[in-house]
């Protein structure tokens, strides 16, 4: 039973209306209420009974109007929306029963006379719920990417024009909404979890691999922001291809739980930057083959000259601002000072001379474990050379030229590597530190006296340290020793016994050659360095 008032589908032995409360039951039928009226108005007086008449055609109308109101079809009665898939991804369906509605409206609905006379043979294909279903249709506003909570409206799409031409029937409708409920809280997974990068090349020009071991994913779906170019620390994000997320849900019933991940480089090899950078295992190795191209050097030197003594003086390490020079992205370079002198001939004293020589190793790597590599054999050594004219005779043309590859001084050599290259290579240049020492420096007081100026808190940490069991000749002390040391290094003949006997002792000084007692020409030929040391040394004596 349908209400006459909304239009809602009751239980037949219903009295009221279960959507709006209205009453359902309209009391006996409308046959035995006419009847009723009738034999009420038979038994009244003639005068009476034409009203009577006129008001029981009134009624017939009325109860007439009110039975037809049940042959009205409430659409809204027969459409169901359902929900179907995930929480966040569902879907909604929107159906309408026509069987339901034609089993209960059969002999209310049929085709117009129009329809019959006119298209009765078009009409013999169709069923009437085909027919209705091409004039009536329901759809919604929204159909997926539903959650739970969210409200979908329904809307009615009806021909009313066509429905009136074929179809003999009437209905009601009116777009409505209903609460999505019922969907499945989807499951998530880490679609990073068998995700590996694996970092190679060397920084600052690295380069990132994706490989991916899981059982859900494959490696094409998923892309870096950037994958060369790459330094240890740099932060790069790996991004899981998730335009369509309908996609993993469809396929894996379970969605990722980050699309997004950032990652840090490490482990890269990269180009030494700075002389700290290297280790010292490599620093070792590369000062052993570069002594041992100092001594070829000095070897094949001419008869007229002799070599006094070798010293190394430091390092320095140049590194490469740009790509330009990519066959060379850092140079190490080992300095040495060979001193050295030179006697034409019998007649005339010897011209001492300093010579600084370098060797240098190319493209230095540290390793992403703190090891170093580099190319002991690929070395080279100074192209730069210098000349000196040594008198073998009395006249000024009695001369021979020398010349020597290197520097003449340590200002040349940093001329060379680090001012020339400045526009493409920042240069580590230690030439004043601790390491500073002959190549066989053992007995040493001051390694460093004839390298660089010694500061006065030097010299006091000499003063307060005890050199009692040092046994220094004639009770000498360490500052009156340092002076003697730094004569000694340029090849000073002691007369003192004592002293003679001290440094005799020492390895270093037994190398020197050629010596002599002359020790105003040797301060003469002392660097100014040296020179300015024994100056100041002397005011603590």
């Amino acid at each position: 039973m349908f209400c006459r008032k909304c239009g809602t589908e009751n239980e037949d032995q219903a009295v009221f209306c279960k959507e709006c409360g209205a009453r359902l039951v309209l009391g006996p039928s409308l046959e035995s209420q006419i009847k009723k009226l009738v034999k009420r108005i038979a038994s009244l007086p003639k005068k009476y009974k034409v009203g009577a008449g006129i008001g029981i055609a009134a009624v017939v109308v009325i109860l007439i109007v009110v039975a037809n109101l049940n042959s009205t079809i409430n659409l809204n009665n027969y459409v169901t929306v359902t929900f179907e898939g995930y929480d966040g991804y569902g879907k909604a369906t929107a159906t309408i029963d026509w069987n339901k509605i034609l089993d209960k409206y059969k002999k209310k609905i049929s085709y117009t006379s129009k329809a019959k006379s006119k298209y009765e043979y078009a009409l013999f294909g169709y069923s009437m719920e085909e027919l209705l279903g091409n004039c009536v249709s329901v759809s919604l506003e929204k159909e997926d990417g539903l959650s739970n909570g969210d409200r979908v409206k329904y809307v009615w799409n009806i021909d009313e024009n066509q429905l009136k031409k074929y179809v003999d029937c009437k209905i009601k409708y009116s777009d409505e909404t209903v609460d999505v409920s019922g969907l499945e809280k989807i499951k998530t997974f880490d679609p990073f979890e068998n995700l590996t990068l694996t970092y190679g090349g060397i920084s600052p020009n690295g380069t990132v691999a994706i490989s991916y071991t899981g059982d859900v994913l494959d490696e094409d779906e998923f892309y870096c922001d950037t994958d060369s170019g790459l330094s240890n620390g740099d932060v790069i994000t790996v991004y899981l291809n998730s335009d369509d997320m309908e996609y993993y849900v469809e396929n894996y019933k379970m969605i990722p739980s980050e699309t997004e991940k950032e990652y840090t480089v490490e482990g890269l090899d990269k180009y030494a930057s700075s002389v700290k950078d290297i280790s010292k295992e490599m620093i070792a190795a590369m000062k052993k083959q570069a002594e041992s191209v100092v001594t070829e050097y000095t070897a094949k030197m001419g008869s007229d000259c002799t070599v006094d003594s070798v010293a190394f003086v430091g390092d320095y390490l140049e590194n490469c601002k740009n790509d330009n020079y990519a066959d060379k992205q850092n140079c190490y370079g080992d300095v040495y000072k060979i001193k050295l002198h030179v006697k034409p001939s019998e007649d005339y004293k010897a011209v001492k001379m300093v010579e600084y020589y370098d060797v240098q190793f190319h493209n230095i790597v540290v390793k992403g474990n703190g090891e170093c590599e580099a190319d002991l054999s690929d070395y080279y050594t100074p192209g730069e050379n210098f000349s000196k004219d040594c008198y073998y005779g009395p006249e000024d043309y009695d001369y021979y030229t020398y010349y020597f590859d290197g520097f003449e001084t340590l200002d040349d050599v940093k001329n060379a590597r680090v001012d020339s290259v400045a526009a493409d290579y920042d240069t580590d240049w230690n030439m004043d530190g601790g390491d500073q020492a002959e190549v066989s420096d053992q007995g040493r007081l001051c390694s460093y006296s004839t390298k660089r100026k010694i500061t006065e808190e030097e010299i006091q940490g000499y003063l307060n340290k005890d050199y009692s069991s040092y046994h220094f000749p004639g009770d000498r002390s360490v500052i009156q020793m340092i002076i003697n040391e730094m004569y000694a290094l340029n090849g000073y003949k002691f007369q003192d016994e004592d002293l003679k006997n001290y440094y005799e002792k020492q390895d270093w000084y037994n190398k020197i050659e050629s010596k002599t007692t002359d020790m105003a020409e040797i301060y003469k030929n002392m660097s100014k360095t040296e020179q300015d040391n024994i100056k100041l040394l002397k005011k603590y004596k």
